[in-house]
């Protein structure tokens, strides 16, 4: 295992409690497994029952498995799978998010999930753009769609926007994934800004979808009804990072948009956790007032999972976090 050094603060300002330190064998994965073995885990700490990070608790960020036709891509998750059953006691891990380019093609997406439904945690999925650009977007809600039941049984205050929608922007149905719930007192905002345009490198781009029943009308409600009470309780995950990149994020007049009406809440939104890119990326967003993580990608280099321990203050949330690189067996 290796760990990455300190990211440094890049940040104009640095609200007070903002903190961020840097930092196979399978398990058929059920919810009655879940629920014995890790959510067990959800229902003890509030009593001081499990052990744990000495914060309120650890989520973690895996980015783009790519699950498509190579068994040593599948082997890489299992690595990450197994690395997260042995650790999450001692690590507080009690989430972990799936950033994107989970899996397609023929059997992609199911294997991607066999895979994750040996974890002990629960575990949330997003959509990337391979899955969209592969076709596999309504196969995504298929596939993952009793995960999304269990999820909303056992988290609080769940909202998921319905699907399928129409886009004027295609002329067709989307399967939109956009989620969100509260886990002690943090809010989860997960974030589908993969276009629907099939086109090489436009492809790659974000898109606000501002239709409604898009993404963009449903964000700014969820982001506007949240931040509320205390700083810094606003944790975004998305596939694409938040951030202007004509070719493989928002363009620039989009991202003038985003962070206009994200400088709104500055106090409350620390960040966004995304994938993408395949490399790490850290970079503080000013003035929409967010820092954006983009975690490496599982299939290269090394496989690795990005943990994020978060602590409550008096009148904020901060957060740690520690990027770790396993290595291949």
């Amino acid at each position: 295992m290796f760990l990455f050094g300190s990211l440094g603060d890049k940040k104009p300002r640095l609200p007070r409690g903002r903190v961020h330190a840097p930092p196979a064998r399978r398990i058929r994965n059920s919810p009655r497994l879940v629920l014995r073995a890790t959510s067990l885990c959800l229902l003890a700490a509030a009593a001081g029952g499990c052990a744990q990070a000495p914060g309120e608790f650890s989520f973690a960020v895996l980015a783009d498995p790519h699950i498509a036709f190579s068994p040593e891509h599948e082997q890489r998750l299992e690595i990450c799978v197994e690395w997260i059953n042995r650790n999450w006691r001692a690590e507080g891990i009690e989430l972990v998010f799936v950033a994107g380019d989970i899996g397609w093609g023929p059997e992609g997406l199911g294997r991607a999930k066999e895979i994750l439904d040996g974890l002990e945690v629960p575990y949330v999925p997003l959509p990337g753009d391979n899955e969209i650009q592969f076709g596999s977007e309504e196969e995504f809600q298929t596939v993952f769609a009793a995960q999304f039941e269990f999820l909303s049984g056992l988290l609080k205050n769940w909202k998921k926007a319905p699907v399928p929608v129409w886009n004027p922007q295609v002329g067709r149905l989307s399967y939109l994934q956009n989620f969100s719930f509260d886990h002690k007192g943090v809010h989860f905002l997960c974030i589908d800004w993969c276009t629907r345009i099939s086109l090489p490198l436009l492809g790659e781009q974000a898109d606000l979808h501002d239709f409604p029943g898009g993404t963009w009308p449903w964000f700014m409600e969820d982001v506007a009804a949240s931040a509320l009470g205390v700083q810094e309780n606003i944790v975004m995950i998305s596939h694409h990072p938040m951030h202007a990149e004509s070719l493989a994020a928002f363009t620039r007049s989009e991202y003038r948009a985003l962070s206009a009406f994200a400088a709104e809440f500055q106090d409350h939104l620390y960040a966004d956790f995304a994938g993408h890119y395949h490399v790490y990326w850290h970079e503080s967003l000013w003035p929409a007032g967010y820092e954006l993580f983009v975690t490496e990608a599982v299939f290269f280099f090394l496989p690795n999972a990005s943990l994020v321990t978060v602590y409550r203050e008096q009148d904020s949330f901060s957060y740690r976090h520690k990027w770790t690189a396993l290595p291949l067996q």
